[in-house]
């Protein structure tokens, strides 16, 4: 959970002592059932378990569960619909994705109906069923309405798509004005009316750029470019004058007396911090991204003075 992983799995470790002390949101609970018992050891060894009791004694400590038709798995006759909507009625509010069986798309269909996610293996390796088909079943279009974001999931653009497939075998988008490169994933949205894909792209709109993005390209520009009379220019060749000013900057913060000095002097502190960024060749996508880990690190630092 430290390194940054949204969400994590736990199998047959997956006890009420263990979970209790992790946070609920990022934990999946993992049932491997044979018939609806639970089975461990690589699936050998029967528990006497109930897979519907498992879930009811450890669905306070967890998001979701990850629930495998043994049974079924890799045979390629279809899933059980009929257990699947015991199961989500006893997960409640807890995520349900559903293995083991998942043939057709028309499977796919009825376990998102009934609010279950789909795992399918056997189907898509052996060429029965399609990537795309597995995507695209859920959204009831022939075209297909996508939002097209950034890597920090920024709106680019608003598209139909015709070619689901085209875009899941090639990750790449036709006839865009955007500097898209690739598709790192394809999601629909919860109300499956569009879908979102996400690309590695930096691009931004205009007209959403904010005035800490523009300072970041005024930066880069600087570092490129010298600028006669330019200020910027000077802190970025004179480390000792920009490490004075950074530090002039936030004692003045500290010691603002009321809101609008401290907007003030927080944006002095902004300007001199993202200068020394930018001179150690930095940017604000990886100020972000370490933001977003540290969001996720559930071990915390004691935060004391150095």
């Amino acid at each position: 959970l430290d390194a940054g992983a949204a969400k994590i799995i736990i199998g047959t470790k997956a006890e009420p002592e263990l979970l209790s002390k992790l946070p609920k949101e990022r934990l999946i609970a993992a049932l491997d059932a044979e018939n609806g018992e639970i089975v461990v050891e690589g699936w050998q060894e029967k528990t006497g378990l109930k897979v519907l009791d498992r879930i009811h004694e450890l669905k306070e400590y967890v998001s979701g569960f990850l629930v495998t038709f043994v049974e079924l798995e890799g045979r390629m006759q279809g899933t059980n619909l009929e257990a699947v909507a015991e199961l989500k009625k006893a997960a409640g509010d807890c995520e349900l994705t559903i293995a083991g069986g998942i043939t057709k798309k028309e499977e796919i269909l009825e376990l998102d109906k009934l609010g279950c996610d789909s795992q399918v293996g056997m189907a898509i390796y052996s060429g029965n069923l399609k990537l795309s088909d597995c995507i695209d079943c859920v959204i009831p279009f022939k075209i297909f309405p996508s939002i097209i974001l950034n890597k920090n999931y920024s709106p680019l653009e608003f598209r139909y798509l015709k070619d689901l497939e085209q875009i899941v075998n090639t990750k790449t988008i036709e006839n865009s004005n955007r500097d898209i490169s690739k598709i790192e994933r394809i999601l629909p949205n919860k109300q499956r009316t569009c879908f979102y894909l996400i690309t590695d792209s930096n691009d931004s709109i205009k007209e959403l750029t904010n005035p800490i993005d523009s300072l970041e390209k005024t930066l880069i520009s600087r570092k490129d470019n010298v600028v006669e009379g330019s200020y910027t220019n000077r802190l970025l060749n004179d480390s000792d004058l920009l490490s004075s000013k950074l530090l002039e900057e936030a004692k003045e913060l500290i010691d603002a007396k009321n809101s609008d000095e401290a907007a003030s002097e927080m944006a002095d502190v902004l300007y001199f911090g993202m200068t020394a960024l930018s001179a150690k060749n930095g940017n604000l996508d990886k100020v972000k991204e370490e933001l977003r880990k540290r969001s996720l690190k559930f071990t915390r630092r004691p935060g004391d003075k150095k």
